[in-house]
């Protein structure tokens, strides 16, 4: 999957080059059972500094966090 295009600036560096992927975790012992514990988060690196911020959106809708985010 490609990198979303986004406008990032590092709130920790200031730096604008990131790296995007995405993580699944899940929960307790009794949501891993009955398999509602799985939540799969984006997830934005800073290359420089390394700051990671993790967004419960799909990397397909990441962009549209960030043009709202720059509406604010």
């Amino acid at each position: 999957m490609e990198k979303p295009n986004i406008k990032y600036i590092c709130p920790k560096c200031g730096s604008r080059e990131y790296s995007v992927s995405e993580i699944r975790v899940s929960g307790s012992v009794a949501s891993q059972i009955t398999n509602f514990g799985h939540k799969r988060f984006t997830t934005v690196t800073c290359s420089r500094c390394c700051y990671t911020d993790l967004y419960k959106v799909s990397m397909k809708k990441l962009s549209e966090v960030f043009v709202f985010q720059s509406q604010r």
